[in-house]
């Protein structure tokens, strides 16, 4: 692409009168234009994001980086998005509205059109927050294959949150090993390296940024951290990490399955098995609390029997906690489901929680 001047506050349109500070009254001042400044690419799929998407656009607009390339796929909108996205058109590079496939399948269009040596995709109800591009830029030396900040959780019935990335590596996403936390929308890739292991699963809906991160880890394991929070999730009623965590259990199964049938290292598959392994065990497990006809003891050894079979250090602890479920009669909550819905027991349960899926209405 070819540099351009960073937009200014003056530059974009006015603000609603009721928005203040980032990204609406204020912004970092822009860059000069560098010759060994690498193109960045950030993508917006958007789907009936009107409410939030020009608080979007204008943080990503606002960055005050100048080797900056702009796609916004949106899925057909019929709310006021359209409207926003043609005030906003003449400083964002490319831009359509019509159906498609899902979020992975917006991304993937833009992926196709996209020029920068970095990339990443912010949903249309999340931000970046200011001198994101500026960090993850002179972050991005020739050694690493990923840059991974902070994210900050805002908004519901929840105080705000500052999660970290950290350990990320194909085995530990795919085991949930605790202290692994994934935030994609403060992860930033190599479009190149994202080809390389196929891209992203545009058959998944939930789960896909996840099955990407466990792929992309896998054979490009050099993740530079940074301290800085880098963008911000936003939690709303809609998003669908809220509204179904179900389906990203299910789209988790894939990716375990999937890991087990590609061409991956052997010591990869064996721990892809053993988390299908936690997770049948789950399910199984839920199925004999339910049985409340059968005796005690009989649902008991039936248990135990199933620890037996294969007893390593992540059965042996779930079937604990089902045996201290099944003596107090409650029910079991799958793990990272009951994480999801907010019924799991901290500090006792031996799964650790899942990163929840992005998807374009969070």
């Amino acid at each position: 692409m070819n540099p351009r001047r960073a937009p200014t506050l003056a530059d974009l349109p006015s603000p609603p009168p009721h928005r203040h500070g980032w990204p609406w009254t204020t912004a970092p001042l822009p860059l000069p234009e560098a010759a060994d400044l690498p193109t960045i690419t950030v993508i917006t799929p958007s789907l009936n994001q009107g409410e939030f998407i020009e608080e979007t656009i204008r943080s990503v607009l606002l960055q005050g980086y100048p080797r900056l390339e702009y796609l916004v796929i949106d899925g057909g909108s019929t709310d006021e998005t359209l409207r926003v996205l043609r005030r906003y058109e003449r400083w964002i590079d490319f831009w359509t509205s019509e159906r498609d496939g899902g979020q992975a399948d917006a991304i993937t269009k833009a992926l196709e059109r996209c020029t920068g040596a970095i990339c990443n995709w912010i949903n249309s109800d999340d931000l970046l927050l200011p001198d994101c591009l500026t960090l993850v830029a002179r972050a991005f030396t020739s050694d690493v294959d990923a840059v991974a900040g902070a994210c900050l959780n805002f908004g519901g019935d929840q105080p705000d949150e500052v999660l970290p990335n950290r350990r990320l590596s194909a085995r530990s996403l795919l085991r949930g090993t605790r202290g692994a936390v994934f935030q994609q929308p403060s992860f930033w890739f190599r479009p190149p390296a994202l080809a390389a292991v196929g891209g992203l699963d545009t058959t998944m809906h939930y789960g896909f940024d996840f099955d990407m991160a466990v792929r992309y880890t896998a054979r490009f394991p050099r993740i530079r951290y940074l301290q800085a929070t880098l963008a911000a999730f936003r939690r709303h009623p809609a998003a669908k990490t809220t509204t179904s965590p179900r389906r990203f259990l299910e789209d988790y199964r894939r990716t375990l399955v999937k890991i087990v049938e590609a061409d991956q290292p052997p010591s990869l598959k064996r721990v892809a098995r053993l988390r299908l392994h936690e997770l049948n065990l789950h399910s199984d497990i839920a199925r004999l609390l339910e049985e409340a006809h059968r005796p005690f003891l009989a649902r008991f050894f039936t248990l135990a029997s199933w620890i037996a079979r294969r007893p390593t250090p992540g059965t042996v602890a779930i079937g604990l906690a089902a045996g201290r479920r099944l003596v107090s009669g409650r029910p079991w909550f799958m793990e990272p489901l009951a994480r999801w819905e907010g019924k799991g027991e901290a500090g006792k349960d031996p799964n650790s929680a899942l990163p929840a899926g992005r998807d374009r209405t969070g």
